[in-house]
């Protein structure tokens, strides 16, 4: 399997021009070739992910695009997990978190205020509460007294210990003062004053991710928000952060090595407390980023799936922008939202979070409109929803009766695709090659979307697609749109196909 996928590779094939591979054998890849994901599904679970960096590529302002949506996505999402208001509306379980879907789409879209003010992110709450107190903790740490043997004057030394007494024997001579040798200096044991604790490095390790997350922070929204308070109080943090990494105390203490163990002081020490529960937060968040720059397409397949879900709720009026109930709709059947505390290959949504189904219609001959994931679609009852398997779609949506699932009046795939650094010529052709591909492959009924990010407002809105498949760019998480849900470029496809 390794050596079918270095072939690939070195052919540079697209994800809907690779041969269909059997589903006893088939296993999943992920492999990064000319900017494009290949993509292999199967029951067997997540694979290894050949092909996949650590760091994302530099792209140039591509870089922004996935710092963006990193920082939206990973902080909707683990907002269930943190506790506090968040955790009376959900279920915790087997390090799952269970939240109706209601609570989840209030909290996932709610509204940000993005023209006026960065995102709140975790870093912003740590600028703003805890500037003060962190330099008073830095300034003033927890000192031990620390034993340490050194050469000391014979009438200085006041303490010795059985190594003392050992290197003293070793010593040529017969009394004290031969012994001690000409300086008149033996081994005795001293205290001196230290802050070197697993406490303080703690706290050291905490100021080097804070340094790290708000120069990143600046870094992605300086241009748009320049003047914000929320962008202000990050700088004034990171200023402060990095004076105190240099001349206090904590500047003398080692750095973290290995994993971090929460020991009595973390535990029972009222500032070192405090401070233990941003440090965790705020380490797992960054062990989260650096994991999920490697799977940057799936995360954002992930945000494709809720963004479509909201167009669809949007398209056959179950929903309103700016209506802030969010009542389950009588027309809608979605289970609750099961989120994991860690992501899986980029993926936070457990597969236990059903897609959804909408309800077209009242009467018993009405319609239904199902949504299926990829590794659901060789069980579809469906032949022609079944010819989409081969090209890996993210989701599959498909309008049939609401008594007959094996009737399909209508289908459309639906691929995400994170290449921010493509122009509209690289958008076109990658919509040419699946068009050439449903032509040969699928039904006259199916229709495709295939989902890019949008750098900015200019660019979103435009389908550059053909009649049977519609290439949009969808606007990037905390980017201020013109258009409500539903009247988007998405949601004329969606109306175009569904209504």
């Amino acid at each position: 399997m390794a050596r079918r996928t270095e072939i690939l590779s070195h052919r540079r094939m697209e994800i809907w021009e690779v041969p269909v591979i059997g589903t006893d054998q088939q296993a999943e890849l992920e492999v990064f070739s000319h900017g494009t994901l290949q993509r292999f599904r199967s029951q067997d679970g997540v694979g290894s992910g050949l092909g996949a960096t650590s760091e994302a590529p530099d792209y140039g302002m591509g870089a922004l695009a996935l710092e963006r949506l990193l920082g939206f996505h990973m902080e909707r999402i683990t907002h269930w997990s943190e506790g506090g208001e968040a955790s009376n509306a959900a279920t915790q379980a087997d390090g799952m978190t269970q939240v109706s879907w209601p609570s989840f789409e209030q909290n996932y879209w709610r509204s940000n205020d993005a023209t006026k003010e960065p995102p709140r992110h975790l870093i912003v709450r740590i600028a703003q509460e805890c500037g003060d107190w962190i330099t008073d903790l830095c300034e003033r740490p927890r000192r031990i007294l620390r034993r340490v043997r050194t050469l000391q004057p014979i009438a200085q030394a006041q303490d010795v210990d059985d190594a003392c007494i050992r290197w003293l024997t070793r010593q040529p001579g017969r009394t004290m003062p031969e012994r001690a040798g000409p300086r008149q200096r033996i081994l005795a044991v001293a205290r001196e004053d230290s802050v070197d604790t697993p406490e303080n490095r703690v706290l050291r390790d905490f100021l080097r991710l804070s340094v790290q997350a708000a120069t990143r922070y600046t870094r992605t929204y300086q241009q748009q928000f320049a003047e914000s308070d929320r962008l202000t109080a990050v700088r004034r943090y990171l200023d402060a952060v990095q004076r105190l990494l240099g001349h206090s105390p904590i500047a003398t203490v080692p750095s973290l090595v290995g994993e971090p163990t929460r020991n009595y002081v973390l535990q029972f020490d009222a500032r070192y407390a405090r401070m233990w529960t941003y440090y965790d937060r705020l380490r797992r968040q960054e062990d989260e980023r650096d994991d999920l720059r490697a799977w940057r397409h799936r995360l954002w397949t992930e945000y494709c799936e809720l963004l479509v879900r909201r167009e669809i709720d949007a398209v056959l009026g179950f929903r309103r922008d700016g209506d802030k109930s969010f009542k389950e709709p009588a027309g809608r059947h979605v289970g609750p939202a099961v989120i994991r505390r860690e992501a899986d290959c980029g993926h936070f949504l457990d597969a236990r979070t059903f897609p959804g189904l909408w309800q077209l219609g009242g009467s018993r001959n009405a319609s239904s409109l199902r949504a299926h994931r990829t590794r659901a679609l060789m069980q579809h009852p469906n032949r022609d929803v079944q010819q989409l398997s081969p090209l890996l779609p993210d989701l599959v949506l498909v309008e049939s009766p609401t008594f007959e699932p094996h009737i399909a009046r209508k289908i459309a795939g639906i691929w995400g695709l994170f290449a921010p650094a493509d122009t509209d010529s690289d958008a076109r052709e990658r919509a040419l090659r699946l068009h050439a591909a449903l032509e040969t492959h699928v039904a006259r009924n199916t229709r495709a979307l295939l989902i890019l990010p949008a750098m900015d407002v200019r660019q979103a809105g435009d389908d550059l697609g053909s009649d049977r498949v519609a290439c949009i760019r969808a606007l990037l998480p905390d980017q201020p749109t013109p258009l409500g849900a539903g009247d988007s470029a998405m949601g004329k496809f969606l109306r175009s196909v569904l209504v």
